[in-house]
């Protein structure tokens, strides 16, 4: 038992000891370790743009320029045939024998965007969506009819 006694007493004694010693060196060591971090970790963004903000898009938008509106045409549509749509990575469609894409242009109307189901273009001031299964005109008349048909029902 006396040495059971001397093993747990020489145990406590070294613990006791190793607590002296370590202790005072971990505190310095973590007042040194929180400077350091201090002087490290500091937000100094205050003159860089705010990613999350809206100031680049409204610049954009000022920037596109809005036709005045006598400069609008009021012609009717020439005559289109949508022959196919090649959806993709970059869609495109046949237009009256021609390969298309986005922006590009087609018997003066420009192809603003190709969908799966119809090619939306700009001519003057209006828009149009034509979808592969007829021409403009055949579309329009189509349109003019369903449009006539709503205002009758609504007299």
């Amino acid at each position: 038992m006396r040495i059971h006694l001397r093993k747990v007493f020489f145990f406590l004694f070294t613990c006791f000891f190793i607590l002296c010693i370590i202790s005072p060196l971990e505190a310095a060591n973590t007042d040194a370790l929180l400077d350091y971090v201090g002087r490290i970790v500091e937000y100094k963004a205050d003159q860089l743009r705010d990613p999350f903000g809206t100031q680049d898009i409204e610049k954009e938008v000022a920037k596109e320029e809005v036709l005045p509106e006598e400069e609008y045409s009021d012609e009717p549509l020439p005559e289109l045939e949508v022959q196919g749509v090649v959806w993709g990575n970059i869609p495109q469609a046949i237009i009256n024998g021609q390969v298309v894409g986005l922006g590009d242009t087609v018997s003066g109307v420009r192809v603003q965007d190709i969908d799966k189901n119809c090619v939306t273009v700009i001519y003057g001031n209006k828009q149009h969506r034509l979808s592969p299964s007829g021409s403009a005109k055949e579309r329009e008349d189509a349109e003019d009819k369903d449009l006539d048909f709503l205002t009758d029902y609504y007299r």
